[in-house]
Parts: C-alpha cells; structure tokens; sequence
C-alpha cells in the first residue's frame, strides 16, 4: 500500500478530516477554502480510487445528506509504526528472556498465520500467504526444486536488526510451514545485499 504521502497535498488535508468523522462536501469546502467543485473532483477521485466512500445520513426533516468517510484501504496509507514497534518488542523480548525464546515466539507467529489459511500445504499456499504479508512473491521450479523469491520485506528494517529472529525464524517458518516441505533453503537475502530474497524447497 502507497503512502498517504504521494497523493496532493489536498487529498492528504481531506483525508485527514476524514479520518476523524465523515465529512460533506460543504464541509470540506468551508474548512479547506476552496470551491464545492473542487471538493466533489477531489472526493471523485478519491471514491474511484477506493480511498473514500459515501453514506448517507437522516439529519432532521428533508433529504439525506451524503457524507463522505475514509476506506480502510485508507487508513493503512497513514503513518504507520509497525516496524519500529516490532523491533522494540523483539529487542525486549530478546533481553527479558533469550534470543531463543524470541526466535520460538516468532516460529509460533508463523505457525499462528499459516492456520488461518485453509487450504492444502504446498507451493500455492506459500505463494498465497507470503503475497497477503506484502512479501511480493513469485514462484518457480529450478533444477528440480520450487524456489520462491521475495521482492519486498514489509519487515526489513526489524530484520535489519534483528537478523535471523525475524529471517529465520519466521520467514522461513512461514514458506515451510505453508508449503509442507522438511526444510527450506535460503539462497539470497537482502540484508546482505542482495536485491531480493530467495527460498527453495
């Protein structure tokens, strides 16, 4: 998902009003200063996009007024802390206990995902879990073996620090878990470098 950044800078002050309550067109209008023709452009656009969506709301007598209010697709543009949060509960945790008991708790992460997936272990559902995370997976048969690399991390800058309790632990987990294999073999890793990540089983 995109970061609420890239879009104009008067689509991120109407979906941070958004964000709060749903709002109408003159609404937005009166507190942005600009037309209602540029407010309904702009929420157009953002409907299209499935950044916004409409309801309509009973206010006394008369017709419904049409509010506007952020999708969750939304939402999940607006700064996010995920990683970093993440880093510091494994950092504690690693210094409370073990990096051990961290790498398990991770391992019992990967098990916890790979449940609420019901279909059979093999190469699909890897495919299929890795790609719901944001791993940006493609899959494909090498010398005999099925190889799944990841073009993205949606936890590098965690795995940046924490190695293999993230790496290890749960990506590889995960690929094995979901696909069934006896182990699973990584071959490229970007926190070496590497542009990608590399899986074969």
């Amino acid at each position: 998902m995109e970061s609420i950044s890239l879009l104009g800078a008067t689509k991120r002050k109407m979906a941070g009003l958004m964000l709060g309550a749903p709002q109408s067109v003159a609404q937005l209008a009166r507190k942005l200063r600009i037309q209602k023709s540029a407010v309904r452009k702009h929420l157009d656009s953002m409907v299209a996009g499935g950044l916004a969506s409409q309801k309509l709301v009973v206010q006394g007598v008369g017709r419904p007024k049409k509010f506007y209010l952020l999708t969750e697709a939304a939402k999940e543009m607006m700064p996010r802390q995920y990683d970093s949060i993440l880093n510091l509960m494994v950092e504690i945790v690693s210094q409370d206990q073990d990096k051990e008991y961290a790498s398990r708790l991770m391992e019992r992460v990967a098990q916890k995902v790979n449940a609420g997936f019901e279909m059979p272990s093999g190469g699909a559902k890897a495919l299929k879990e890795s790609n719901s995370l944001g791993f940006m997976p493609t899959m494909e048969r090498i010398d005999g073996k099925t190889v799944i690399t990841s073009r993205n991390c949606p936890l590098m800058k965690v795995a940046f620090k924490q190695g293999e309790v993230v790496c290890a632990s749960f990506h590889e987990n995960l690929l094995k878990f979901a696909s069934g294999a006896k182990s699973v073999k990584r071959e490229k890793w970007m926190n070496t470098g590497d542009p990608v990540c590399t899986h074969a089983f």
